[in-house]
């Protein structure tokens, strides 16, 4: 009986322990799959900023050398550059 008794109360320890540590393993691979699931957002969120900031950066490129060069041609075929003041 008593022999009975002890080897339930370690089945039960052992159950519990081994319920405890799945869970908590459950736990940190949940956890880590959110870390992992952020940087990846935060980085394609970055490669898209990067897209739009150069996008950004050759359209004023170019409206500025619009503002500061006109081309005109004549006739003749030549090319004269005239510059204007901001």
């Amino acid at each position: 009986m008593y022999y009975k008794r002890m080897t339930q109360a370690a089945v039960l320890i052992q159950s519990q322990f081994r319920s405890y540590y799945a869970q908590k393993r459950f736990r940190r691979s949940r956890e880590a799959a959110t870390i992992i699931q952020n940087r990846y957002r935060a980085y394609k969120e970055h490669e898209r900023h990067k897209r739009s900031h150069s996008a950004a950066v050759i359209i004023q490129q170019r409206f500025r050398s619009t503002l500061t060069y006109s081309y005109s041609i004549s006739w003749l075929g030549s090319v004269t550059v005239r510059t204007v003041d901001l």
